[in-house]
């Protein structure tokens, strides 16, 4: 019998900060999508930060960014940049 893996598969993600920034204003992030959003960290490109979670919070995230762009009124430059955010993500979970 196999023993079950209690360990945490924690995802990573590289974001522009731009793109960062732009998911940062979403107006409904929970505790969740927080953690995750505080985790992020210089990476070694310039203007490029990663983000480290769960599977659960990065799903979570996505689909809090596609209501956001769905529902947006925004500029077109803070819509790409959401949607460069959940291109990066959905990537990143797909490869996990």
């Amino acid at each position: 019998m196999a023993a079950a893996s209690n360990a945490k598969h924690e995802i990573e993600v590289e974001l522009e900060s731009h793109e960062l920034a732009a998911v940062r204003r979403i107006r409904y992030l929970d505790e969740i999508m927080n953690e995750v959003l505080d985790s992020a960290r210089p990476s070694d490109v310039e203007g490029i930060v990663v983000l480290t979670g769960g599977r659960y919070a990065f799903e979570h995230l996505a689909g809090e960014i596609a209501h956001a762009i769905n529902t947006s009124r925004g500029s077109i430059a803070r819509l790409e940049a959401l949607d460069g955010a959940a291109d990066a993500i959905e990537s990143a979970l797909a490869r996990s």
